[in-house]
């Protein structure tokens, strides 16, 4: 059985990726962190006469609680994507993967991949030993497909959010 999946990756997608990796692996307590600790530089800062340094780093504070600079990071990660705005294929098999964008025609066995991660809006294949994945989106798919490569994907690797515990 084979499972082909033709996308266009958006700007979207990877910012759902970076949200569902971060979420599996809880990093939103780290965020929480540095936003207290710079707040608390913020205010030894003004407390000390220092008001350009301290609103300065009270705005870094602001901006990280905010989410602009993971988003900010997303974006320019995305922009600087060889394939980015070029079409995608993927060929799902019990036997490997088949990666196909432009020139590039590479069969990927099963054991380059540690796992996987399933968000609302996409199937996240993680590198083995590593945190670099690639995306399948599920809007390319139609129920009946989603559902084998799920199976597929179950048989063949680790689920991330249980592996990752």
């Amino acid at each position: 059985m084979e499972i082909e999946v033709t996308y266009i990756a958006t700007l979207e997608e990877y910012y759902a990726a970076d949200e569902g990796f971060r979420a599996a692996l809880k990093k939103g307590s780290v965020d929480l962190y540095v936003q207290l600790a710079l707040i608390i530089i913020a205010v030894a800062f003004a407390a000390i006469g220092q008001y350009f340094l301290g609103g300065v780093i009270a705005i870094v504070a602001f901006l990280i609680h905010q989410g602009y600079v993971k988003r900010w990071i997303v974006r320019r990660n995305f922009n600087h994507i060889a394939n980015a705005g070029i079409a995608e294929t993927l060929v799902f098999s019990d036997n490997h993967i088949v990666y196909k964008c432009g020139q590039v025609d590479e069969v990927i066995p099963w054991d380059d991949y540690a796992a996987y991660l399933e968000t609302e809006q996409l199937l996240m294949l993680f590198y083995d030993s590593s945190d670099h994945y690639a995306i399948v989106p599920k809007r390319t798919l139609d129920e009946a497909s989603l559902g084998n490569l799920r199976g597929l994907l179950s048989r063949k690797l680790a689920n991330y959010g249980e592996y990752n515990v």
